[in-house]
């Protein structure tokens, strides 16, 4: 299973922002996509739940991630290109999971 950390961290080098800015409290329309793609990815790839994630992704409310999450589904519906690139995401995530499992 996927930990919310690599998440973090591999959306940070994807959408090319600092893991600490996506922690921060900034809302620059970049970080704050990036932060709602890894609050997405991180509800739905791993077991965790919604206070965990918001702690992990800068002490947040658990009502922000429910609403990133909400988020990046809309846009998602909206979005094909938004869709290849989770999807892309999803599988440099498993594989490294994967990865990891057998190293273990």
């Amino acid at each position: 299973m996927t930990e919310v950390a690599a998440i973090i961290a591999a959306v940070a080098e994807n959408f090319g922002v600092d893991v600490a800015d996506l922690r921060s409290a900034r809302r620059e329309a970049r970080i704050v996509r990036a932060r709602h793609v890894a609050m997405y990815l991180a509800r739905h790839m791993t077991g965790r739940s919604l206070p965990y994630i918001a702690q992990a992704i800068g002490g947040r409310d658990h009502t922000s991630v429910l609403y990133g999450v909400r988020r990046i589904a809309m846009d998602l519906a909206e979005d094909a290109a938004l869709g290849a690139r989770l999807g892309a995401l999803r599988a440099e995530l498993t594989t490294m999971a994967e990865e990891a499992a057998q190293c273990a």
